[in-house]
């Protein structure tokens, strides 16, 4: 049962959210603003902000959900939910300009991290059956509306991005007959279903971008770090026997040689492992927390960690926003949701800077 809080209901048409969204981009990409764009930025912010947590009551009923089928699969997979940094937002609608904000599906987003491809599939196979059975009643009028409703899927596992992202999302649509919370219907949820070779990629990637300020998933990136963990990408999928990375090499000799030239010459393991040695944490008592706000400074190397109880939604989410109004600021901040402090970590290496596992596998398919 989810606990009683006050859950934040979006005041703003599509139409006014699309405009905060494209104001947000247009104050943000320049390096200093009028006293009126300044006000058109804050009003930008404002409306994202009460979009963003929006997401929140449908982010909590699919990531119980989710917990509760991947528990059928694998007891101790890590599960974990976030609201999408605003960051990340403006990125997203800067690369992408025919993206409206309305529209995107990972504002609130869940994952699941298994041990192995055929749990993955186990798993997949319970959201498959429910996109099969809402494309039914779609095609014969009956689409319900009382019910969420799995309604797209991108297999990335099967079709790698040509960076090396492999992965699995589903798009839940929110769905409610229940009046407290109609106002919520329609909003998208997007779960991601990755094995651990995926995840640590992941991370990885995540790490290097965030230090060497190189957009890596980005195709105007740094080509060398791209190109290395698109071979990494064929790695893990040639490890679990899955299809490769577009454009990687198929002879396991030939991508070998390619890793150790590569990984040599951009100094890999020298660099995300000095990030990892170099962080400091600081934890606040957590208690019996369920979210956490993580806040990661770059220059510093300290990653700070502040837990939340179930209750204390609407607190954590002020905090995370009031915290994210200074676009000066580089610290990245997440508010995340795991079963533990414990699992927090291997839920989210990257602001741990832990590369470990990472650089592992890397030497060992080199060697």
């Amino acid at each position: 049962m989810l606990p009683f809080v006050v859950w934040a209901t979006p005041q703003f048409g599509h139409g006014r959210v699309d405009a905060a969204g494209k104001a947000l981009v247009g104050s943000m990409a320049k390096d200093s603003v009028s006293p009126s764009e300044r006000d058109k930025l804050a009003w930008a912010l404002d409306v994202v902000d009460n979009w963003r947590s929006s997401h929140s009551y449908p982010l909590q009923v699919v990531y119980m959900a989710l917990r509760t089928r991947v528990r059928t699969v694998e007891a101790n997979a890590l599960v974990a939910q976030r609201l999408k940094r605003l960051t990340s937002i403006y990125a997203k609608l800067a690369n992408e300009p025919t993206m409206k904000l309305s529209q995107m599906q990972d504002i609130g987003g869940c994952r699941a991290v298994l041990s192995s491809i055929p749990k993955l599939r186990r798993l997949a196979q319970k959201y498959d059956s429910e996109l099969a059975r809402h494309r039914r009643e779609r095609e014969k009028g009956q689409d319900r509306l009382d019910k969420s409703l799995i309604i797209e899927k991108y297999d990335y596992v099967a079709n790698p991005k040509a960076d090396g992202y492999r992965s699995l999302h589903f798009v839940c649509k929110y769905q409610t007959a229940k009046e407290a919370h109609r106002a919520h219907s329609g909003l998208r949820i997007e779960i991601q279903l990755r094995t651990r070779l995926q995840h640590m990629w992941a991370t990885a990637v995540e790490v290097a971008q965030t230090f060497t300020d190189k957009a890596l998933r980005s195709p105007s990136g740094d080509k060398e770090w791209r190109r290395f963990f698109a071979l990494m990408g064929s790695a893990f999928a040639a490890r679990e026997k899955q299809v490769r990375v577009p454009d990687t090499p198929v002879d396991e000799s030939d991508l070998t040689a390619e890793l150790k030239y590569l990984s040599e010459k951009l100094q890999v393991e020298l660099v995300l492992s000095a990030y990892g040695e170099a962080a400091e944490i600081v934890t606040h008592s957590a208690g019996k927390a369920k979210r956490f706000l993580l806040e990661l400074d770059p220059d510093k190397k300290e990653l700070r960690v502040s837990p939340f109880s179930g209750r204390d939604i609407q607190q954590a989410t002020a905090t995370l926003f009031a915290s994210e109004r200074n676009v000066d600021d580089k610290t990245l901040r997440v508010l995340v949701s795991v079963d533990s402090i414990a699992a927090l970590r291997r839920a989210y290496p990257n602001y741990y800077l832990d590369t470990t596992q990472f650089l592992e596998a890397v030497k060992t398919v080199i060697s």
